[in-house]
């Protein structure tokens, strides 16, 4: 198992969430099964697959959203939480006189039997 950096995985997360802004989704889910996890963005009447994970790599990118709600609300269980709130301000790196890009997205987990979950965040 090789160690992406804390930076990394909030990078990764962030062109998620700006990739699912783009494409006018309401809601991304993310399956972390052996040996992958897989990537959908969704609205009411259409889901489509945006990418693929190693397992090792999403688990890492989902462990560090999952500390950083600790850290910004308070969640203190060793469990990954079951609900809660993630917003980013955005820039696309260019100096612009725009204010940076809100993004809300409400998250939920839910863990599968026997084993893998999946992450459902639901933009805002």
């Amino acid at each position: 198992m090789s160690s992406i950096a804390p930076d990394e995985a909030y990078r990764a997360l962030n062109t998620l969430l700006l990739a699912a802004r783009e494409a006018d989704a309401r809601h991304i889910q993310i399956r972390v099964r052996d040996p992958k996890a897989t990537i959908q963005f969704s609205h009411e009447d259409w889901t489509t697959t945006y990418c693929t994970w190693t397992e090792d790599y999403a688990n890492q990118v989902m462990a560090a959203m999952f500390r950083e709600i600790e850290r910004n609300q308070g969640y203190s269980q060793n469990t990954p939480p079951l609900e809660a709130v993630i917003a980013r301000q955005l820039k696309n790196g260019i100096v612009s006189k725009e204010p940076p890009l809100e993004i809300r997205a409400k998250m939920y987990t839910v863990p599968m039997w026997p084993s893998g979950y999946d992450v459902i965040l639901n933009l805002l």
